[in-house]
Formats: C-alpha cells, sequence, structure tokens
C-alpha cells in the first residue's frame, strides 16, 4: 500500500525563516540547532500541513473517526504548535512550498503550498494548504489526509503542578498493558515496571510501574516515556485497525528532555525499529548529541535517506540549513568553550602492546602518520607470547582488557569480543614475512638489492642455505608460487626441522645482514617495501587500529570517538 511520505519543506519566507530548504527522512529526522533557529518552527509547519478526519481520495467523501488512545485527534491545531507575534511576525505574505507524496490518492501534489490569509474574526492570520489534489469536492484548498500527533513541551508539566489528574480506564491500553510496558523499559533500560495506569486531565498520559509505586509516585521522566509510549502505541493501534492505513507522522519538540543519555540512545534504536514497522515518519528536535550522533550514525549505514540531521545555523548571519551533518561539525560551528579547547586537549596515551621486537618494527612502518602515533605509547620492551596475553585478558586485568591495544602476529585466531586487539597484515609472523619477501624478490629488482651494503640476492640466498635447506627448497627456484606459510606448517607437522621455525626464522631475523637493513635507511628496509607493495592491506590494518583506540577511548576514557 502507498504510504505518505513528507519530502521536502521549502521556505520562501515565515517568520525568521527565508529561502530555506529542509529535507527529511523517511523515518527519522533531528532537527537541532542554537536557540532561536526556528527548530520548533519547521516542527510546527510539518504538524500544519496535515489532518485526518476526511478521506477525499473516494468518489464519495469519508469522515475518518479513529482516535488515539486517549480519545484524541490524530492532528495538531495551529494553536498546539505556533505562537506568533503581533507586533513582528507579519506571516501573511509567507509562502512554504510542500514536497510530499500522499500515500491516498497515491499522487505528488505538484504546486502544494502552505500559506497563511488574514480574516477579520481572527486575531492571527490563518493557515491555508493550497493546490492541493483534486478531490471529488473540488475542494484543493484543504490539508493533507494523514495522521499525526505532535507532543510539545507542554508534555514535561511535572504531575505535581497539574490541577487536573485523575485515572482513566482504556480498554486498549488494558488489553495490550505488557507490550506497553515493554517498550516503557526498553526505553527506560528498567525490568521492574509492570503495571500501567493511565492518566486523564491537563495532560493525558499513561504510566509503566512497579508493584512498589504508582502513577503519583512516577518521575517526570517515566511520565514523560508514557507520553511519548502511548503515542507510538496509537499509531499501532491505528495501523491494526484501519485497512487504509498509509503511514503517520509523530513530532517530537526536544525529544531528549527528561531522558538520561543511556535512554536516548534507547530511545533512537527504538524509533528506527518500530518506524519501520508502523511506515511511521519521526521528526523530533534535540540537543542532545547521543541522539544526533544515533541518527547521523543510522544515516551513514543506510545510504537510502531514512535518517536525516538538519542542523540550523545562523554562525554567518541568517538562518541556514546544512544537511546530514555530524555532531563534531555541529559543535565546532557551535564554537562553545569546550571546543576551542579541544584542539589542545592532551588526551591519555594509549599504551600498544606487541608479542616482539619484530612486530614492532613491522608495525612502525605500517603507522606512519605522527598525527595518529602521538596518541600512543608504544611499548617495545613489555613483550609476551600471545597464550599469556590472552590470559591476561580473561583474567580481566584492565591494563590488557581495556586500557591499551594489543597487537598480534596475523597466524593468531582472535575472539570478536576483544575489540583492543588487532593482527597484523600479512599471514606470518613479521620474521617469515620478511624472509618470505626477499626470498621471493628477484635478483634484478635493484630497487632493493642494489643497496649501500652490498646486500645482494646471491647474499641472501648463502646467508639462508640451512634455513632453505630446513624448508626443503635450498635448490628451488624462489618463485611466488611457494606457499610458505603452508610449507612451514607441513613440515613442523612432519618434523622435519631440527629447531623450531620459531627460532629459525628469528635467527635469521636477528642476523647482522637483516638488522642492518631493519634499522638502515628507510629506502631499504624490507617493512617499508613490503608496506609500498601491499598499499591496500596496510590501509586497511590502519582503519582497524584506528577502530580499536576508538573503542579503547570511549569504553576506558569515556572520550567520544567524534572528538579524535
Amino acid at each position: 500500500m502507498s504510504k505518505t511520505i513528507l519530502r521536502k519543506i521549502n521556505i520562501e519566507k515565515f517568520r525568521g525563516l527565508k529561502d530555506i530548504e529542509v529535507e527529511f527522512g523517511e523515518r527519522i529526522t533531528v532537527i537541532c540547532g542554537k536557540n532561536g533557529t526556528s527548530k520548533s518552527t519547521i516542527l510546527g509547519i510539518a504538524a500544519q500541513i496535515f489532518s485526518y478526519d476526511k478521506d477525499y481520495s473516494k468518489e464519495d467523501l469519508v469522515t475518518i473517526s479513529a482516535k488515539t488512545l486517549h480519545g484524541g485527534d490524530f492532528k495538531s491545531l495551529p494553536s498546539d504548535h505556533f505562537r506568533l507575534s503581533k507586533r513582528f511576525d507579519d506571516v501573511s505574505g509567507s509562502k512554504i512550498h510542500i514536497d510530499l507524496h500522499d500515500g491516498y490518492f497515491n499522487k505528488t501534489p505538484e504546486k502544494l503550498q502552505l500559506s497563511f490569509t488574514k480574516s477579520s474574526d481572527r486575531p492571527y492570520p490563518r493557515p491555508v494548504v493550497r493546490n492541493n489534489i483534486e478531490s471529488s469536492t473540488g475542494n484543493t484548498s484543504r490539508n493533507v489526509t494523514h495522521p499525526v500527533i505532535y507532543l510539545s513541551l507542554s508534555r514535561l508539566l511535572p504531575i505535581s503542578q497539574r490541577k487536573s489528574y485523575t485515572t482513566v480506564d482504556i480498554e486498549y491500553l488494558n488489553a495490550n498493558a505488557e507490550r506497553f510496558s515493554q517498550l516503557s523499559n526498553r526505553i527506560l533500560s528498567k525490568n521492574g515496571s509492570n503495571s500501567v495506569t493511565a492518566t486523564r486531565g491537563d495532560i493525558n498520559s499513561a504510566v509503566a510501574h512497579g508493584e512498589s509505586y504508582d502513577h503519583d509516585s512516577v518521575s517526570s521522566g517515566e511520565d514523560n516515556v508514557g507520553q511519548i509510549v502511548s503515542a507510538l502505541m496509537s499509531f499501532e493501534k491505528l495501523k491494526a485497525e484501519s485497512p487504509e492505513y498509509h503511514g503517520g507522522l509523530l513530532i517530537i519538540d526536544e525529544a531528549d528532555a527528561g531522558l538520561f543519555p543511556a535512554a536516548q540512545s534507547d530511545f533512537i534504536n527504538l524509533l528506527a525499529s518500530i518506524s519501520n514497522k508502523l511506515n511511521l515518519q519521526v521528526v523530533i528536535s534535540s540537543h542532545s548529541p547521543i541522539m544526533i550522533k544515533g541518527v547521523y550514525s543510522l544515516g551513514q549505514s543506510s545510504k537510502d535517506n531514512k535518517y536525516k540531521v538538519v542542523y540550523l545555523t545562523d554562525t554567518f548571519g541568517d538562518i541556514v540549513v546544512r544537511q546530514d551533518v555530524s555532531w563534531l561539525d555541529i559543535i565546532t560551528d557551535l564554537k562553545i568553550e569546550t571546543v576551542n579547547h579541544t584542539k589542545e586537549l592532551a588526551y591519555p596515551k594509549i599504551n600498544v602492546y606487541f608479542e616482539d621486537g619484530e612486530a614492532y618494527d613491522f608495525f612502525y612502518k605500517l603507522v606512519r602518520s605522527r598525527k595518529l602515533l602521538k596518541f600512543f605509547n608504544l611499548i617495545k620492551d613489555v613483550t609476551l607470547g600471545c597464550d599469556q596475553y590472552m590470559s591476561l585478558i580473561k583474567a580481566g586485568v584492565k591494563e590488557f582488557s581495556e586500557n591499551s591495544i594489543l597487537v598480534f602476529d596475523a597466524d593468531v585466531t582472535i575472539d570478536k569480543r576483544y575489540k583492543n586487539c588487532v593482527k597484523l597484515p600479512g599471514s606470518v609472523p613479521p620474521d617469515q614475512l620478511v624472509f618470505e619477501f626477499l626470498a621471493k624478490k628477484p635478483a634484478s629488482d635493484t630497487r632493493f638489492w642494489d643497496n649501500k651494503y652490498n646486500y645482494t640476492k646471491a647474499v641472501f640466498m648463502r646467508d639462508n642455505r640451512s634455513l632453505r635447506e630446513s624448508l626443503g627448497i635450498a635448490d628451488a627456484d624462489m618463485s611466488t608460487d611457494i606457499d610458505f606459510a603452508e610449507l612451514v606448517d607441513s613440515r613442523n607437522k612432519a618434523k622435519k626441522f631440527k629447531e623450531t621455525p620459531r627460532v629459525m626464522f628469528k635467527k635469521f631475523y636477528k642476523s647482522e645482514h637483516i638488522q642492518s637493513l631493519i634499522k638502515g635507511p628507510q629506502e631499504y628496509n624490507p617493512f617499508h617495501l613490503w608496506a609500498l607493495d601491499n598499499s591496500e592491506e596496510v590501509e586497511k590494518f590502519n582503519k582497524v587500529f584506528v577502530e580499536a583506540a576508538k573503542c579503547v577511548y570511549s569504553d576506558s576514557y569515556n572520550i567520544e570517538p567524534d572528538f579524535l
């Protein structure tokens, strides 16, 4: 079934807004900006476009009688979302162009427009939607048929200040109390709230609570969540009972109000899930970096216009719109005091541990950015085996399980749960990688073999004859067809070595010639040359290493990754 989707609002002129375009996501849109940048005005315009009392798509006009859980209409009155100044808000000449798809008609109105008309019997101009799709009545000056719930900041009025506050019995809520509690608990990260009480008065609400307290004892945050869950379940009820359901629009002003940080994150995740199931478009305003980052991340992963971050800024004069910006972009624009210090902030350095000196040498040729390396202490003198490091991680020693990064050789298997552990590129330990790299490099490759040490391919072959004999390739062609990892593994299983491969390759690596290359000019360093030949693997390793660093900073030091 076709669904109604609000795509764009283009404001030629309205209050403090001029020549701006706001694009909406199909699922969640967060409107953010400094105070006074017209966030609530955008929400009000979105709410004003729609009504839900008549279906004009039928030949015979159909009256819609659907109600919310609390018996209200699925629409928002102008007085709910606009408060115009008689002195400063001359909106009579305002023009707002609307781009949407009408699910009832399964059409896109070409010139849909919201304007304001003066009337002698009204103190303020009356909002009118014009150029709508022509119906059987011939009327084109009407709102688009679409269910809307607008949750304004009035929902935050404390229970103690409500003059009217009584319990009511709602049949649908009684039958679906478990669902109400489930949604409330999911947002608030609670488990014990399994009873539900609906209230009516200055504000219509419902709250989930435990057996040890009731609706009179809940916090403002719990009551706020109850109103949000009531709205979500109103749309669930509408979809279940209406064969002509074409989706809905939920608008929440200052959605982060009354929600602690974890609840803000869980709420965005819940909205992403439930909006998909209900074909529900959610538009919120928020100052919360958690909510902004959450919606931005969803947008980056989906790449299909379902999630949008709209930032309103007046930094350079008139209010302008920036679309799909991250929290880091926003906070940089805000130029608050903490941002001024961000560039000079002394982040704690993360320790990086290796299995041995060879791993350190390899790593140092892989991660070359000074901007990146300044965040780390590369611990060269503490070298433990993989099993020892793993034992420390499993024992919960925080230095190794949380606070540092562990760099393992490429032949190690790492549990995905250990986000602070990374593997070096390739398929073999660094010392073996150097041997394999030089063994396969033809003598004609003057880029390497023509070095100031006169370390030629012939010298390499002579120095390592015993090692090649142990591998069974003393006289073999050192071609790229040889799989050294498989060769070492098979010879090791057959017990063909007088010494273990680990010992032999370490001796090779610590030999005078190889150490001269490792410690000498970069142009002769085998690790450097390997990195040049394997740039994609190097880039991939750097990305994985950065992600591990972000996890450590976030989990152990509570530093947001976006600030790095």
